[in-house]
């Protein structure tokens, strides 16, 4: 835990959302709406299982709607699905033709988020969302939009602020009136609680809660007395990072679980383990049914975690289970972002551990726990069984890697990198280092590293880095190329990305090359150069692999070595002991400083021991031209053709 008191919002009238207004009708109910594509009214339906959803694609993308009357406003609410603006402005009008932007921000948040926007009594009749850039691919999508009339003053009975023990209530907002703040164990004394009025000529009385468990009460009267608003801050104990066993001793059963999207949504219950065998000898556990009629994310959620902290003691969690089904389980945790892992468990009718790895989410901070045992359709109910919900020491990132050469060695660059694969059937998880399978001239190494492409394995199958482990880089002139060593069983066609993991903007398609021979090493040269100054130019952090290239290929084995951030404007040999200064930049190559070997001569050679150039040292500084890029050795001589230096130069 931050401390000893850690606070959670009380989800009283949705499992996933924020409270809704309590005080306040939210006058967009009564409205009509109206979008540049789908269906606008579902905005704004008061129900938050249906969403406007725009067409897909790029291109701005709006939603407006009419209130039944012009209206003193106080603020604006806007539940995103998944699928929201990073970009959006909101304009309001009173005669549909004069508008006034109120608010915009080009840094919303990806994931279901809320965004709660005050008007400070701005008049209105006409609300304009003005979408412009988005956070996934798809169209832009609003579960629900809600309007709410300014409150006179004289009639505002809410609070503007909550503290326990002179810290501010995490995510407190003015028509929110149940909290959950959590204490740990043993605790006994009942923290004070002070509040402060909107109004100051409101009223206020606190009533502390008699013990722990326990309730305090705020109570507030406007100014007019004829609006009371009574405010909840419940005291409980809370076991952060605990195992949850379902044991009657034990933790989680007496928790308090609501289900959602699931038809019915029949209660979680607590029962005798189905099959008290290794590796799961537990009495009790923990029971879900997914209902045919329900979503496929038919999810359970509880607050009852406590708000913490993923740390590198506890960033992995494990969770044993036992279906009938092979599907996808979603281990999801919300606080001031939404972080979601899935994992499919590979045996039925029998217990499976799984493990779950947040290292990514580090210094994070969540207070509710969802979690989703069959994340696929289904046209049967299905049992699932769960217990023994463990956290446990996660993998701390290494320091970034800068420009470092991955070569994937034991004392290198590479096998230190967090790796994952995905769309890879029932391949390998991660890749593996292993002896070079093919030693020779173009690749020496001693060790590669290899990823097993699976028969079952998309076109898009691929791995990547977790962020920050590699870089971060930025493009630009002097450094657009990257270079690896390929070694692949199976002629395909490889690519390579680079994502910022901080942006919002996805990714570009990988730059490609073919790799037309099996069983043979060959190196490739990327060219990153289209991407300078634009989206995907600065803070490039997670390197993706991708052997298929959106075509699948069956099963084979593909080796990669030597990635290498090719720097296209680098000294090579800039203080030697002659003084003599080389470097290339653009297919040429430069050499300074040559002074003292005047009628000496340059001469350039193939890797295979061709001549490719002879000249004569006629100036101080030479510039060569050359015709195709590659690897070179150079040598040059004095005015008595005694060597100077020789040494191998690369040319973009």
């Amino acid at each position: 835990m931050k401390n000893s008191y850690t606070i959670i919002l009380s989800a009283i009238l949705s499992l996933l959302l924020f409270s809704a207004n309590a005080f306040a009708a939210n006058i967009a109910l009564s409205a009509s709406a109206e979008a540049s594509s789908g269906t606008a009214s579902l905005a704004i339906d008061g129900n938050d299982d249906t969403r406007w959803e725009s067409d897909h694609g790029e291109g701005t993308q709006w939603l407006s709607i009419t209130l039944d009357n012009t209206y003193y406003l106080s603020d604006v609410k806007i539940h995103w699905e998944a699928a929201n603006a990073k970009s959006y402005t909101l304009s309001v009008s009173t005669d549909n033709t004069n508008w006034t932007e109120v608010y915009s921000t080009t840094t919303g948040e990806d994931g279901h988020r809320w965004d709660e926007i005050p008007l400070n009594n701005v008049e209105a009749k006409y609300l304009k969302v003005n979408c412009t850039e988005r956070n996934l691919t798809y169209g832009y999508s609003i579960w629900e939009l809600e309007v709410y009339e300014a409150t006179p003053a004289e009639k505002d009975a809410s609070l503007s602020d909550i503290k326990v023990d002179n810290s501010s209530i995490r995510n407190f907002s003015s028509s929110t009136t149940d909290y959950v703040v959590s204490v740990d164990p043993g605790t006994s004394v009942v923290p004070t609680v002070t509040a402060t009025t909107t109004q100051s000529a409101a009223q206020m009385t606190i009533v502390d809660a008699s013990s722990i468990p326990g309730t305090t009460t705020i109570t507030v009267k406007s100014s007019d007395e004829s609006v009371t608003q009574v405010y909840n801050v419940a005291f409980k104990e809370q076991y952060t990072f605990a195992t949850l066993d379902f044991e009657a001793d034990g933790i989680g059963a007496d928790w308090s679980w609501s289900v959602g999207e699931n038809g019915t949504n029949p209660d979680m219950e607590f029962v005798a383990n189905p099959s008290a065998t290794a590796p799961n000898t537990s009495a009790t556990v923990a029971k879900f049914t997914a209902e045919a009629t329900g979503a496929s994310w038919a999810l359970v959620i509880t607050e009852d975690v406590g708000e913490f902290t993923f740390d590198v003691e506890h960033a992995v969690v494990k969770v044993m289970v036992y279906k009938s089904v092979i599907s996808n389980v979603g281990v999801k945790f919300e606080g001031d972002i939404a972080t979601e892992i899935l994992v499919a468990n590979t045996k039925i009718n029998e217990w499976e551990e799984l493990t779950f790895d947040f290292s990514d989410y580090i210094g994070n901070t969540y207070n509710k726990l969802v979690f989703i045992p069959d994340f696929d359709a289904r046209s049967q109910d299905n049992i699932v069984y769960w217990d023994n919900f463990t956290y446990e020491a996660g993998v701390a990132a290494p320091e970034p890697s800068g420009m470092a050469v991955l070569d994937f060695e034991p004392d290198g660059v590479g096998q230190a990198i967090r790796w994952s694969t995905f769309e890879n059937g029932e391949g390998a998880e991660t890749l593996e280092f292993v002896a070079n399978p093919s030693v020779d001239a173009i690749n020496p190494s001693a060790t590669v590293a290899k990823l097993t492409v699976d028969a079952a394995a998309s076109g898009w199958v691929g791995a990547e880095s977790k962020a920050p482990d590699v870089g971060p880089i930025t493009w630009s002139n002097d450094l657009k190329t990257i270079k690896m060593k390929v070694y692949t069983t199976l002629a395909t066609t490889v690519g390579l990305k680079m994502v910022p993991s901080s942006g919002g903007g996805g990714a570009h398609a990988p730059m490609s090359e073919d790799i037309t021979a099996a069983n043979t090493w060959q190196e490739v040269t990327l060219d990153y150069s289209e991407f300078i100054g634009g989206a995907f130019a600065t803070d490039m952090d997670i390197i993706v692999l991708h052997p298929n290239m959106g075509t699948e290929k069956g099963a084979y084995d593909i080796y990669f070595d030597d990635i290498t951030f090719v720097e296209e404007t680098t000294a090579l040999n800039e203080n030697t002991e002659n003084n003599i200064e080389i470097y290339t930049n653009k297919e040429k190559l430069y050499i300074n400083g040559l002074e003292d070997y005047l009628n000496g001569s340059v001469q350039v050679y193939s890797l295979t021991g061709s001549i490719i150039l002879n000249m004569p040292i006629s100036q101080t500084n030479e510039e060569l031209n050359f015709d195709e890029k590659g690897i070179y050795l150079l040598h040059l001589s004095d005015e008595i053709q005694q060597s100077i230096l020789s040494q191998k130069i690369i040319i973009y």
